[in-house]
This record gives structure tokens, C-alpha cells and sequence, in this order.
């Protein structure tokens, strides 16, 4: 976007997941989805970059006040929204392939965002690359939709969208 400070790019993209959680996630949902998304998304967003701060892995820049531990906010909230879209079209099919694949796609997509904050100049990578990113990805998306699914199967009211 030419003319913006690079430095509004993390409010823009919170704003651009919270429009695409208001656009595809019905409001009944959102109660249901927020506990897990502040665990899997806001929580363990800050606890991953501080982590990674201190073992010099990779450090989020030019965020302005809106910091926490090393983590921009913006970006905390926006993986918070991340994860109700993540749990809102989580698949129920039991086709055996179907699970697996969009796991692997939301760890792309994460691969791929942490790149486009690289090259804006963002996020600086020291002792980490965006294939990490994506390794580490498959794991934090698999535990989020089994626990997400879960804690579903304990609750007869919080039904899965199908």
C-alpha cells in the first residue's frame, strides 16, 4: 500500500480478520469459539514470540506501543480471530484425507503470512525461516482442533457447524 507506514500493516491485517470473522462466522458461534481461540491463538501467540525472543529465533519490529512480551497485540488478536475461522470451517467429514489437508493448509497459510511480514520488514527471521514456521504450524493447528473437538464432545449444546 503505497504511502502507508509499513507500521499500520498489523492493525490492517486485525481489522482484515475481524471483517472476515464477522462475514463467515455466524454470531451464535462466537461465544462458543472464543475461550478456545484465546487459548490456541491470543495466549500461546505471546508465550511462542516471547519464547522465540529469547532464544533468538525470530522478533516482530516497528509496532509501536502496542506490544506485549515482544508480541504486537494486533497480531495476537488477529491469530485470536484466526482460530474462530480455523474452528468455524473446521471439516466433520470423515473422509480420511480431508482433516489432514486443512491442517496442512492453515499451516501454510501461517508460513506464508509470517513471509509477507518478513518482506515488509516487520518481522526480522535471525535463527528461523518460514519452513519452521510451517513445521511448528502443524502441530499448534492439529492440538487446537482436537482440543476445540474436545471439548465439544463434553458440551451436547456446542455443536460443530456442518
Amino acid at each position: 500500500m503505497p504511502g502507508v507506514p509499513v507500521e499500520y500493516f498489523y492493525p490492517f491485517f486485525a481489522v482484515f480478520m475481524l471483517i472476515l470473522t464477522v462475514v463467515f462466522v455466524p454470531r451464535e458461534y462466537y461465544r462458543q469459539f472464543f475461550w478456545p481461540s484465546m487459548v490456541w491463538g491470543f495466549s500461546l501467540e505471546i508465550i511462542f514470540v516471547s519464547l522465540s525472543r529469547l532464544l533468538g529465533m525470530f522478533r516482530y519490529v516497528k509496532s509501536g506501543p502496542f506490544v506485549f512480551m515482544g508480541t504486537p497485540i494486533w497480531i495476537a488478536l488477529a491469530w485470536l480471530l484466526s482460530l474462530m475461522l480455523f474452528f468455524y470451517f473446521l471439516p466433520n467429514r470423515r473422509v480420511w484425507y480431508v482433516f489432514p489437508v486443512y491442517i496442512l493448509m492453515f499451516s501454510f497459510g501461517s508460513a506464508m503470512l509470517g513471509t509477507v511480514f518478513s518482506n515488509a520488514g516487520l518481522l526480522i527471521y535471525q535463527n528461523w525461516t518460514p519452513f519452521y514456521r510451517f513445521l511448528v504450524a502443524i502441530p499448534w493447528w492439529y492440538g487446537a482442533a482436537k482440543h476445540y473437538k474436545a471439548l465439544s464432545a463434553y458440551d451436547p449444546d456446542d455443536k460443530l457447524p456442518s
